[in-house]
């Protein structure tokens, strides 16, 4: 059988079933792993997989316990991941079909009683059945190995345990630990957004040769640069998912029957019918809906108002552009200032050194005339030796800590810096 794919305990055969062909995922045991739990994950993705009905997540068609094996439908083109590797051309209709394709699916599934969360959504999750956007269906969910119901389970598992290594597509929350949430898994589609706009892998920009580093950076608020060219609307709705506060996040609900018809009415006018029509047999209506509520940067709007909300983004920009200006060219007259601030310190603490001199001169009956204190200021040699002495001790911190001590057994005075 030809091998179509490779996980990390799995290898996916093209095969033939009952006169269809299908794809054979036969999974492996990895080492040192208790049999007994890797069964349990097995059942539990089968199981999943066998009341999961939406034509936009795969199909189980059949399974095997010996070996442990399943049979799902198989799509001809690639994962979403793979396929956006080649480089293809997206247009906009594509790019937003492929969006509604996974908000329907993850609609479906946020809305079982319990919901069900995948919490391994990404691009290399996401199958492609075709690229033309008319098509009935273009993309469907699969993996649903890590998949599980938030308040109950197959093996008791809670939501909270994080089984995903890979941190590219993981929310901040799930990084630091914290409980899975419903938001938890709006996350990702934000990068999956990004990466239909790019063609890119998410965080390539940062540079960042281990996990640990990547997690740190996604926890600090990091997230992959938009380019300038993208649709506002669309840009909104990327920053509203991979918000950092996850209660802020709009639910999949909200991104497929309200914001996601808004952007699509907007870019692909043309499309946008066909669209609602293709959304008709999941029994959810994908109309604009001009009061349904979304959040952006802690404020809520109505999508009636996305231009609003479009135009305080720019100027929310414009303002932040202003005050890094304005900021920058304070923080040059600070360090300016500090820099003849020094030169004054310096100068002072010379000048009261020799002062002191002539003190302790004159209170040892020595006669002091004008022509010796004179001399006793500092000379051409003496200034450059302190400015070298400030170049290299020039932090605020230091200067602070230096101290200066005198010999007064001599008519030269030293300043030495402890």
């Amino acid at each position: 059988m030809k091998v179509i794919g490779n996980g990390a305990f799995s290898c996916v055969h093209l095969a033939e079933y009952n006169g269809e062909k299908v794809a054979l995922k036969v999974l492996t045991i990895p080492p040192l792993s208790d049999p007994a739990t890797f069964f349990d994950d097995f059942h539990q993705e089968v199981s999943l997989l066998d009341t999961l009905v939406n034509k936009n997540i795969v199909v189980l068609k059949g399974f095997s316990f010996s070996p442990l094996a399943m049979l799902i439908e198989y799509l001809p083109l690639d994962s979403l991941y793979d396929w956006l590797r080649k480089k293809p051309v997206i247009d906009w209709p594509l790019r937003l079909r492929i969006v509604n394709d996974i908000a329907s699916a993850m609609t479906y599934l946020h809305t079982f009683k319990p919901p069900i969360l995948h919490r391994d959504l990404k691009t290399p999750n996401i199958l492609l059945a075709s690229s033309n956007p008319e098509a009935d269906v273009v993309a469907k969910i699969t993996d649903f190995g890590t998949a599980t119901k938030l308040f109950s389970s197959f093996k008791g598992q809670t939501a909270k345990e994080r089984e995903v290594v890979n941190p590219t597509w993981l929310s901040p929350e799930v990084i630091l630990g914290s409980n899975y949430q419903i938001a938890s898994d709006v996350y990702p589609i934000a990068l999956i957004m990004w990466e239909l706009l790019t063609g890119s892998h998410p965080f390539e920009e940062f540079d960042q040769k281990f996990n640990s580093g990547l997690e740190e950076l996604i926890i600090k608020g990091a997230r992959p640069t938009i380019p300038s060219s993208c649709p506002e609307k669309y840009k909104l709705l990327i920053m509203a998912c991979w918000e950092h506060n996850y209660e802020k996040r709009p639910t999949y609900k909200m991104i497929h029957e309200t914001l996601l018809p808004a952007i699509v009415q907007e870019l692909c006018p043309t499309f946008y019918p066909k669209l609602a029509n293709l959304n008709t047999d999941t029994n959810q209506p994908s109309v604009p809906n001009d009061e349904a509520l979304f959040e952006v940067d802690g404020i809520s709007y109505k999508v009636a108002d996305f231009n609003e909300v479009i135009s305080r983004y720019k100027d929310k920009q414009l303002r932040f552009r202003e005050a890094v200006l304005y900021w920058k060219n304070k923080s040059d007259a600070i360090v300016e200032r500090e820099k003849k601030l020094a030169e004054r310190e310096d100068a002072v603490f010379l000048l009261e050194g020799k002062l002191r001199s002539v003190i302790h001169l004159i209170e040892d009956n020595h006669k002091v005339d004008l022509k010796s204190f004179l001399a006793l200021l500092p000379s051409e040699e003496e200034k450059n030796q302190m400015e070298k002495r400030r170049e290299t001790q020039n932090e605020p911190e230091e200067r602070e800590s230096r101290r200066i001590a005198y010999d007064f057994d001599s008519r030269n005075i030293f300043l030495i810096y402890l």
